[in-house]
């Protein structure tokens, strides 16, 4: 019997695998950031995070970018809105005392 070798360029795309090209594609911004917080914090962390927004409806994650949402909102607090241009991701504590980034 011959051994079968499936590799990306012989298997068709998934639903998931074009919806994230998608979002890559309209939210560049949101997706770099979404990248950081996956390596800040762990891909299963954000991940489930996202999850919980996006298929349980619950207020876990939220993002928007040149009019396209995902996630749910938090309930809003008058004036706790912060823009992720504004946000820093801190790693090592004793490298950024140090003035370097990890």
């Amino acid at each position: 019997m011959a051994d079968v070798i499936l590799s990306a360029a012989t298997c068709a795309p998934t639903k998931r695998d074009t919806r994230q090209r998608a979002a890559r594609t309209a939210m560049p911004l949101v997706t770099a950031w979404i990248d950081d917080l996956r390596g800040a914090f762990g891909t299963e962390m954000i991940d489930g995070l996202i999850r919980k927004a996006t298929v349980e409806g619950l207020p876990r994650f939220y993002a928007s970018e040149a009019g396209r949402t995902v996630g749910v909102p938090l309930p809003t607090l008058r004036g706790t809105e912060v823009s992720a241009a504004d946000m820093v991701l801190v790693g090592n504590a004793e490298l950024m005392t140090k003035g370097r980034r990890p």
